[in-house]
């Protein structure tokens, strides 16, 4: 995510809630009723439910905590405090802004979808070269992985481009360590590290890369930037440059 306050962890939370409460319903009666070999393993099944249900509240505790921080942070910069530490600031017509957030949208969308038909073509086509089972298992196994993958992909994507159009803010803050377009937060330091800034036609582009399960991964967070804001966008590549 974009920002430990990204709405897609909250969502993500409650889809988890609604698969580990039906788990812990059935663990739980499981253990009162049944005597027999399965108590142990009704007994693990409500424990399991209550360590998912308890790790999904944690995060959504730690998601509004950093909303509020967040949205401290930015007020503190919107009011040009000195201890926001904000590099540069410019504001974004509606209509523009509106205009750049479908863009963006439209991309993301072509992105997620061409590298989940990739992963199902490419997975699928190696199970069944490998002959570990049959043809249905290895479309089915790659199938599953790419929805999930379409799933969690439109799924931020979506929550973004409508934070962006509905808010009701419409400027750009640049921190030191974070990007907040129209109201949505990008992080740029702690568990992330900022590879480059650079400068395109309508847009500064912030190259980011942190640790998933997966291994590395990275994403390029665009900036609106008007015309006449090119020399301030300039100035704020040459900022991070020397840092």
């Amino acid at each position: 995510m974009s920002s430990r306050s990204h709405p897609f962890v909250i969502l993500a939370a409650i889809m988890l809630c609604t698969v580990m409460l039906p788990v812990l319903l059935i663990g739980t009666v499981g253990v009162v009723h049944d005597d027999g070999p399965m108590r142990p393993v009704f007994g693990m099944m409500a424990v399991g439910a209550l360590l998912g249900i308890g790790g999904a509240a944690r995060n959504v505790w730690q998601a509004v905590q950093s909303a509020r921080s967040e949205g401290a942070r930015l007020a503190t910069a919107r009011r040009g405090e000195a201890e926001a530490a904000f590099v540069a600031r410019w504001p974004i017509e509606m209509n523009n802004n509106r205009a750049f957030a479908d863009r963006e949208w439209a991309a993301r969308r072509q992105e997620v979808l061409t590298t989940a038909g990739f992963v199902f073509v490419l997975g699928a086509g190696l199970l069944w070269l490998t002959e570990d089972g049959p043809v249905w298992a290895a479309f089915a196994a790659s199938g599953f992985l790419s929805s999930l993958y379409i799933g969690i992909g439109l799924g931020k994507y979506a929550l973004e481009h409508q934070a962006s159009t509905r808010s009701g803010t419409s400027d750009v803050v640049i921190l030191q360590d974070a990007v907040v377009v129209c109201g949505t937060w990008h992080a740029l330091a702690g568990d992330r590290e900022l590879l480059g800034v650079r400068l395109a036609d309508d847009a500064l582009e912030f190259t980011v890369r942190w640790d998933t399960r997966g291994g590395p991964t990275e994403d390029t967070i665009r900036v609106p930037v008007p015309q006449e804001r090119r020399a301030e966008a300039e100035e704020v590549v040459r900022f991070f440059a020397e840092r």
